[in-house]
């Protein structure tokens, strides 16, 4: 490699995307790839983040983590230091989605939602501000979010409520860390199409019981379809990180419509 491939190599952002293997995280990785970053793919099944790898074009690192781990959050941030020599970006996106009621559930279960959706996100944010303020250059930290959180719907109240904190600290950490180059951005989402977004279901019993609480609690017409795909997710996505730098999108909803035309 010549001096200036060199330097063009340093010069390329380089994005941290988590839950990287499936869904959104693998739209994302694959969409920010393609505008010039580098991009190192978070997740804890190392063969799903190599089939992502396979998919991007460019430059990749593969940080297997558990994300509720701050320790291995943590090793992973620095991994990607040592490989990739910077973070610029941060798409805070792994969580759990398990619907269970609150009056029956374990508390592994609630324990695992709120660590999974809210403790990991709030991890991965310590690392990436200090890795970030680093490279004394700024960059980009989008937390994904729910749209529950303005409508938490039935066997969701724990997940809402952790997507809701997650929008408290992204508001928060604007006020902590202003006067720094930081844009953070909340990205609430609504439903998802993909082929995992139906792998939740255990039983058709049950899917038929949670979707019958819906239509009781009156929330069913917000939560159908149509859906957004990952792939326009991921491109809205790419939107926000590249806005222009006295530009920071503080607050994106996003939610499928019927196509026009």
């Amino acid at each position: 490699m010549t001096a200036g491939e060199e330097n063009k190599v340093q010069d390329r952002k380089v994005a941290v995307v988590t839950g990287a293997g499936q869904g959104l995280g693998q739209a994302t990785a694959i969409a920010l790839a393609a505008t010039g970053m580098d991009i190192a793919l978070v997740g804890r099944t190392r063969a799903k983040l190599e089939a992502t790898a396979a998919m991007v074009s460019g430059r990749t690192e593969i940080v297997v983590a558990d994300l509720v781990d701050g320790d291995q959050v943590a090793a992973a941030f620095q991994q990607v230091m040592e490989s990739m020599g910077r973070v610029d970006v941060l798409i805070n996106n792994a969580a759990i989605y398990n619907p269970f009621r609150l009056d029956s559930a374990s508390n592994d279960q609630i324990e695992s939602m709120i660590a999974n959706s809210f403790t990991a996100p709030v991890f991965c944010m310590r690392e990436a501000i200090n890795c970030i303020r680093a490279g004394r250059r700024g960059g980009d930290i989008v937390n994904v979010t729910s749209q529950s959180i303005q409508m938490p719907q039935p066997y969701m109240a724990v997940y809402s409520a952790a997507k809701a904190a997650v929008d408290t600290m992204s508001r928060g950490l604007r006020t902590e860390l202003r006067g720094e180059p930081f844009r953070i951005t909340n990205f609430s989402v609504g439903v998802i199409e993909s082929e995992n977004s139906h792998k939740i279901w255990t039983s058709r019993e049950f899917m038929e019981e949670v979707t019958g609480a819906f239509v009781k609690s009156g929330v069913a017409p917000f939560f159908t379809s149509p859906g957004s795909s990952p792939e326009s997710l991921a491109n809205t996505i790419v939107h926000i990180v590249t806005a222009a730098a006295d530009i920071c999108l503080e607050q994106v909803d996003a939610r499928g419509s019927h196509p026009t035309g």
